[in-house]
């Protein structure tokens, strides 16, 4: 997950879905690891990270598994539906 303080999209998405002690008790249950970076203050880096899968702008969730060794970019508004759905069915 990359997202920003000023970023509108990503706080909705923090209280709707990603902070959800339901979303960490199913991310723990499915042995997903999250990983948040704050680009709150601009770091060249991590647009050079988000412009490899053809993004330039926040918020920016990617996905990795071994079924998907080189991500999914998820949408900027996902529902807890959808998101769950596409955890499942990356289980093996």
């Amino acid at each position: 997950r990359i997202g920003a303080d000023w970023c509108l999209t990503c706080v909705y998405n923090d209280v709707a879905l990603f902070n959800t002690p339901t979303i960490n008790e199913f991310l723990e249950a499915n042995n997903v690891k999250r990983i948040d970076v704050d680009w709150t203050h601009y770091n060249p880096e991590v647009l050079n990270f988000m412009e490899r899968y053809g993004r330039r702008g926040l918020p920016f969730y990617i996905v990795f598994s071994p079924r998907i060794p080189d991500g999914i970019v998820l949408p900027e508004i996902i529902s807890d539906r959808d998101f769950r759905e596409l955890i499942e069915n990356l289980r093996y």
